[in-house]
């Protein structure tokens, strides 16, 4: 989604099919965007064949937690009014080494990520990271995600829905993540978490129900309502972390 000269609005991707890709709709963001919808797409994820990117991603956003915005790095503006509604993202089936993700977002505002089926994610369903702008105001609900596994990165937490704002710890005054409400959302697991026999003996990464990583004044923008976790030991982690003041 991109447009080269000009802010754009009103854009719809609908009903597409998107078959064996590493990344299925992506973003590169020159100028404001408003009132773009993304829905009833279908997007297969497969297994990077060449070098490995931050992770294979059905609808990404470039570039979020960097300290570099530009044309180049296809993070220039915010998106304001984006809904993500009604998708269906499937991970590759067995992969566990690479990290995979169904949507990673930044600088997005009075949003609406709702009815998409995720299925078989590593990393994460939803990742929203921080930037210049910051993200406000975003409604998770009446998702699905299905089917989840661990991952072998021992480094980096993974969970259904993962907030992290790694800006703000280096830049003053960064606006941060404010106001995201996950609700209503069914988060089921696979009771397989290891793909095979052979992994059993791997150290694998850490798995969380949601893990939050924001200064403690901002912690109370995140509220979670309403959703079903299928299994009961996968917690909301929020982790404190320390803005640059």
């Amino acid at each position: 989604v991109e447009r080269s000269w000009y802010p754009t609005k009103k854009t719809i991707v609908e009903k597409n099919n998107f078959i064996n890709c590493t990344k299925g709709i992506s973003f590169w963001v020159n100028y404001p965007m408003d009132s773009i919808s993304i829905k009833n797409n279908f997007i297969q994820l497969t297994d990077y064949r060449g070098p490995k990117d931050y992770a294979c991603v059905g609808i990404s956003m470039p570039n979020g937690n960097s300290l570099v915005y530009g044309f180049k790095y296809a993070n220039a503006s915010p998106v304001k009014n984006l809904v993500i509604s009604g998708n269906t993202i499937i991970a590759p089936p067995a992969d566990v080494y690479t990290r995979t993700a169904g949507m990673v977002l930044h600088s997005i505002s009075e949003s609406t990520v709702s009815g998409n089926t995720i299925t078989g994610m590593n990393f994460g369903g939803v990742i929203i990271q921080g930037s210049k702008w910051g993200s406000s105001s975003v409604m998770i609900n009446n998702n699905r995600f299905n089917g989840f596994k661990n991952n072998m990165d021992t480094l980096v937490p993974a969970g259904y829905v993962v907030i992290f704002d790694s800006y703000l710890m280096q830049v003053a005054g960064a606006p941060g993540i404010k106001n995201i409400i996950v609700s209503g959302n069914s988060f089921k697991r696979n009771k397989n978490k290891i793909i095979s026999k052979s992994q059993l003996a791997q150290k694998k990464g850490q798995f969380y129900g949601a893990y939050i990583a924001l200064p403690d004044a901002m912690q109370n923008e995140i509220q979670f309502k309403q959703n079903i976790f299928s299994d009961k030991t996968e917690t909301i982690k929020f982790r404190s972390i320390i803005g640059k003041l």
